[in-house]
């Protein structure tokens, strides 16, 4: 539960911090880069509190750059590339989580992880198709 609850809060600073940030083109996509700048906050903590292993300092590395294009160029390119990664990760993640026993810190932190990168995929495409900067397709 602490898990959850630790993500969360950075989410919510995350988001009211791009509140005051963003571009406005941005801005559609705030809730989407609001989850995932809390991920990487939560990540990098994580990191450097146990020694990260290669993989997780891949994944931050990776989000960070993914995030700061969607903040600097919020299109359909930087969301079909969080898109890849995140669900490449998610599987990641299940399969890790798939190996983790049910009680240990791990389990639960994996757990949430996974919800987020749902959540993530999910906002990012939400606001895609209900962005006022989308391109109109071709009929």
């Amino acid at each position: 539960m602490i898990h959850l609850l630790l993500l969360a809060a950075l989410t919510a600073v995350a988001f009211a911090a791009g509140r005051l940030l963003l571009s406005a083109e941005a801005k559609a996509y705030l809730p989407a880069i609001a989850v995932q700048s809390g991920e990487i906050v939560w990540i990098g903590a994580a990191a450097l509190l146990t020694g990260a292993p290669p993989l997780a300092l891949v994944d931050l590395f990776v989000l960070v750059l993914g995030v700061a294009w969607l903040v600097l160029q919020p299109e359909l390119r930087a969301v079909l590339f969080l898109t890849v990664f995140q669900a490449v990760m998610l599987a990641v993640n299940g399969w890790e989580l798939a190996d983790a026993g049910f009680d240990v810190v791990q389990h639960q932190a994996l757990a949430v992880h996974a919800v987020w990168r749902v959540i993530a995929l999910g906002l990012m495409w939400q606001a895609y198709f209900t962005s006022p900067s989308r391109p109109a397709s071709a009929s």
